[in-house]
């Protein structure tokens, strides 16, 4: 420390400069401070959009796995529902194959009970116009449905 000739030490005595110096050093200070405080701000949003990030990766994958379950079972429903109309058509082939032979047998039934009712002679009182000839005999015989089928 130097001493000047009034005998004060250099440190007392403070010039201009000095003072802007020093000034300039606390605002270096200051503006170091904001810039860490910014720096740590921005550190936090990152490690937070990171975590966004990482949770909306997640989230996609869950979707994903979602719609891989979704699209296996659309495709299982459309063998069912394929299955389906093939036996709902089977049904409709065999349920008019059915029906054709219902009618055939009736038909059956009714020129039987004809023959039997003509060949034993018996007679019907029933309306003229459910008389019909007996197919071969020209006889006139009475046709009753409900009479040949139950219920």
């Amino acid at each position: 420390m130097m001493a000047t000739l009034d005998g004060s030490n250099s440190l007392d005595s403070h010039t201009p400069q000095q003072s802007d110096e020093v000034l300039e050093g606390t605002q270096l200070a200051l503006e170091y401070a904001r810039v860490l405080e910014q720096l740590d701000g921005m550190a936090l949003r990152l490690r937070k959009s990171d975590q966004r990030r990482r949770a909306l990766l997640h989230l996609i994958e869950d979707f994903n796995a979602a719609n891989m379950r979704l699209a296996n079972q659309r495709k299982a429903m459309l063998h069912i529902l394929s299955d389906y109309e093939q036996d709902r058509r089977r049904l409709v082939l065999q349920t008019e194959r059915l029906d054709n032979s219902r009618r055939a047998l009736l038909h059956i039934l009714q020129d039987a009970h004809r023959c039997s009712n003509v060949c034993l002679g018996r007679t019907w009182a029933s309306p003229a116009r459910n008389r019909l000839l007996c197919p071969g005999r020209g006889q006139v015989v009475a046709l009753s449905v409900a009479a040949i089928l139950p219920g």
